[in-house]
């Protein structure tokens, strides 16, 4: 299947987070509706409009009420999977001069006040898929394409992003997404599904920028092969190894996101977790997530 229609894309200025910096918004090409799929989907097949939008109804009833039962549920074939999530936390309490005055314990966290919602995660395989089969146009703010049009597919030329194992739904996939805004650390990220919120840099199209963002209160190290530092920025070439050791919240094990895919760290040592991948394509964003919710782990069988 190929799909050569763009999705225009802006340069939006960050002007809450620091240091200053641009990152792309998408514009959708616009919005089809339940009874515009259902005719869509006529076309390729014998089966009637009104039959295909009652099936899909009685699916999604039986869908709804799974959910409501706490199970997880898929949507389509390979596509969506919905799961119950519920967003709650309790932190010590800490003074000014940054003493603890109250340590928490797990009798603290509740149900009670908390937001429970329904996530919304992405098939790996068709997250990829999407990932090499997209195709992007620069644009004004109102969607008028700028000129010259000098960038097309994004990652089609090269591998997808290897190392961790793929969540067998995906942010982000392109995004993984937890249907909703992340409650946890702090980072420079918009978007749904993950944690902390801000601004996301991109890699930019012809360059071997890694690009690092660390979520959570935990610690965390990028190094070469050599054991070098690698900064926010660096030059990496693509297929180089590149080394992580967390030192997370609570001893959580933390997970890193390639490019918006959804990858874990399994290596528990001595309290520093570690992992390692190969730099996978050019302009790549790594996401550090070094205090995660139980949604960045959703996607997880």
């Amino acid at each position: 299947m190929s799909h050569n229609v763009k999705i225009k894309y802006y340069a939006r200025e960050n002007t809450k987070m620091k240091p200053h910096s641009y990152f792309a918004q998408a514009i959708p090409n616009g919005t089809y509706g339940f009874e515009e799929l259902c005719a869509q989907a006529h076309k390729n097949t014998s089966i009637e409009t009104h039959m295909i939008r009652a099936s899909v109804e009685e699916y999604m009833k039986v869908a709804m009420e799974k959910l409501l039962d706490g199970f997880r549920v898929e949507i389509g074939h390979q596509f969506l999977t919905l799961g119950p999530a519920l967003t709650a936390k309790v932190k010590d309490e800490i003074d000014a001069k940054g003493n603890v005055t109250k340590t928490v314990t797990a009798d603290d966290l509740t149900a009670v006040g908390a937001r429970s919602r329904v996530t919304a995660v992405v098939n790996s395989e068709f997250s990829h898929e999407f990932n090499r089969s997209v195709h992007w146009q620069k644009s004004d703010r109102q969607g008028n394409p700028l000129e010259p049009d000098e960038e097309d597919a994004t990652l089609e030329e090269e591998d997808q992003p290897s190392g961790g194992g793929d969540s067998p739904s995906n942010g982000g996939g392109t995004n993984t997404n937890t249907g909703g805004s992340g409650t946890s650390g702090s980072g420079t990220q918009t978007g749904g599904g993950t944690s902390g919120g801000g601004t996301q840099q991109q890699g930019q199209p012809g360059d071997y920028r890694l690009v690092i963002y660390k979520y959570g209160d935990g610690t965390a190290s990028v190094t070469d092969e050599g054991g070098n530092t690698i900064e926010n920025n660096a030059q990496v070439a693509s297929g180089s190894t590149i080394n992580l050791s967390v030192v997370s919240v609570d001893n959580k094990r933390p997970c890193i996101r390639i490019n918006g895919t959804i990858q874990y760290i399994v290596n528990e040592n001595n309290g520093a977790w570690t992992g390692s991948f190969q730099m996978p394509t050019k302009g790549t964003v790594l996401e550090i997530l070094t205090d995660p919710d139980d949604d960045d782990f959703a996607d997880e069988n």
